[in-house]
């Protein structure tokens, strides 16, 4: 957030009052430099204005001493004609050169243009003067020293050094007193600037101390308080109290932000807490009414995705458990029936094995009779008249055991209905034990079971179907056998020899319908077995399916406790 956004926000808050501190601390700061610069700066134009004004004194004084010592030496060489003024006057004049060299460092000192001017005129004038003293100096060597002394001594040249010196010492003490005005605004601004860079010192030092204060006091506790506050938070730890804060302020914003986020979540807490309960005590019917924001908002989506998917679920294992319930009572009907059916069939085989025995006694009999009938073809006429009575009676058996091959049949028939409805059975309990998924896996064996029972059943029913219709077939072939014996006896009669041998063929006919009759009797033994095994799985499916069906009630009771 940009300066201004954060002063438009929070006009009376830590930043803005921060920033304009720290804008006073700078401020500060840059007047204290430019005050310590000034200070230098004025110390450096005090010093160049105190040397200055040695320097230029110095020069102004070289510049009058140099004067004076040309005037000085000429009027001693012209009194007292020693040698030594004559040498020190042209060693000043063409070696030493003191005047001109102090009007030069004078120059270079940067003197003001009129005082430049002035010690120009100045200098001009004792230029002037020179040569009168060179003349006079002349005419001492030379002895003329009344002349010599008019020349330095006379009025005219007291007019005229007594001018220069007068306007050298007006120049220099004009000099004297611009550089000493000049040191006094130099040293009275150097006090200023030390006075003022003084305050700014002091000014420094109060913001400086306001600043820190300021910073200890509105932002480092506040700071520090939040600190412990989010270490609370990050210990899990909702039930705590803060210090407050100006509202309108940073840190008061972050504190009311905090104690916000503690409300919405000691609130998301409580209602996922309860939510939690009434789910644990089964009831899914969940509502959350909280306002969950940010990553939050995936809690409770995850939650109610939760609650939808259980809910599914649970109506989902009603129904499952509903129709399992309906298959466990249809099986243990139709297993009821089956039994039944199974005790019927049973009781139906017996009497099968009934006929068969008495069809293969009869056919025992009928078999003697034969052998019997050979031998009364072969030894009397009576005899055969006999087994004509005997044909008779042979037929009315015959009928009596196609009744009976025919009620075999029916019984066939029933039992491969049977087979059939206990296949379909087999079936449908497969289908509902693969429903019924880990809990009927017991059941599916069972109906496994009972398929097998059923496919063996199906295989002996076939068989015994096969044999009753071959001996429907011997049957009929013996019943036109005796039908022709009957009607041709007469022919049997005369032909006893033929009936004989006929009478041999039925002999052997019949042995192998005994053999056939017998098979009949096993096979019909063992479906009888297997008829009583069927009756056995279908009472053992029963009691199964009747446990199974007690426990779907359970499992319904208990998911009865949910609430979706």
């Amino acid at each position: 957030m940009k300066k201004s956004e954060i002063e438009l926000k929070y006009p009376k808050g830590q930043t803005a009052r921060l920033q304009k501190a720290i804008y006073r601390l700078k401020i500060s700061v840059i007047f204290g430099c430019i005050m310590l610069f000034a200070v230098y700066a004025s110390n450096i134009n005090f010093a160049r204005a105190a040397r200055l004004q040695v320097e230029n004194m110095i020069y102004l004084n070289q510049y009058r001493n140099a004067s004076k010592t040309l005037t000085s030496s000429a009027r001693s060489y012209v009194v007292t004609k020693e040698e030594v003024y004559y040498n020190a006057y042209y060693q000043e004049l063409n070696e030493d050169k003191n005047r001109e060299n102090a009007l030069e460092m004078l120059e270079k000192n940067a003197l003001a243009a009129d005082e430049m001017a002035i010690l120009n005129e100045i200098n001009t004038l004792s230029n002037n003067l020179v040569p009168i003293e060179e003349e006079a100096m002349e005419l001492a060597r030379d002895g003329d020293l009344e002349q010599a002394e008019e020349y330095l001594f006379g009025e005219s040249y007291e007019e005229k050094a007594a001018l220069i010196s007068q306007q050298t010492s007006e120049v220099i003490v004009d000099i004297l007193n611009r550089l000493e005005r000049n040191k006094s605004v130099s040293r009275g601004l150097q006090f200023l600037f030390d006075v003022l860079f003084f305050a700014s010192f002091v000014l420094i030092v109060y913001e400086g101390a306001k600043t820190i204060h300021f910073s200890e006091k509105e932002i480092l506790e506040p700071v520090i308080g939040v600190s412990e506050q989010m270490n609370q938070l990050a210990a899990g730890n909702l039930q705590f109290s803060q210090e407050s804060f100006v509202a309108d302020s940073e840190v008061g914003q972050m504190i009311c932000s905090i104690e916000h986020m503690k409300k919405n979540l000691t609130l998301m807490i409580r209602e996922i807490a309860e939510v939690l309960e009434k789910a644990g005590d089964g009831d899914y019917r969940i509502q959350l009414e909280q306002e969950y924001v940010g990553d939050f908002i995936q809690i409770k989506d995850s939650i109610q995705r939760i609650s939808e998917k259980m809910r599914d679920s649970l109506q989902t294992i009603q129904i499952v458990c509903s129709e399992v319930n309906s298959g466990a009572e249809n099986l243990t009907s139709a297993a009821d029936g089956l039994a039944n059916a199974c005790t019927s069939q049973a009781g139906q085989v017996s009497d099968i094995m009934i006929l068969i025995g008495e069809l293969r006694e009869a056919i025992s009999s009928n078999e003697k009779q034969a052998e019997e009938a050979v031998k009364i073809s072969k030894s009397s006429e009576e005899m055969l008249q006999e087994n004509q009575t005997k044909l008779v009676s042979l037929q009315e058996t015959i009928k009596d055991v196609t009744a009976c091959a025919d009620e075999m049949i029916h019984t066939v028939e029933k039992i491969e209905e049977i087979t059939s409805e206990t296949d379909m059975l087999s079936l449908n309990a497969a289908i509902e034990a693969a429903r019924a998924g880990e809990q009927g896996k017991g059941f599916s064996v069972v109906a496994e079971q009972v398929k097998r029972l059923a496919e063996n059943s199906a295989r002996a029913t076939q068989e015994t179907s096969e044999l009753i219709y071959k001996t429907m077939d011997a049957i009929k072939r013996v019943s036109t056998l005796a039908n022709d014996s009957n009607n041709n006896m007469e022919e049997v009669i005369l032909g006893s020899n033929e009936t004989s041998e006929r009478l041999e063929n039925i002999v052997s006919r019949l042995q192998k319908e005994v053999e056939n009759i017998a098979r009949l009797d096993e096979n019909v033994s063992e479906v009888a077995g297997i008829v009583d095994n069927n009756s056995a799985t279908s009472e053992e499916t029963a009691a199964i399916s009747q446990e199974q069906q007690a426990q779907v009630e359970t499992l319904t009771q208990l998911l009865q406790n949910y609430k979706v």
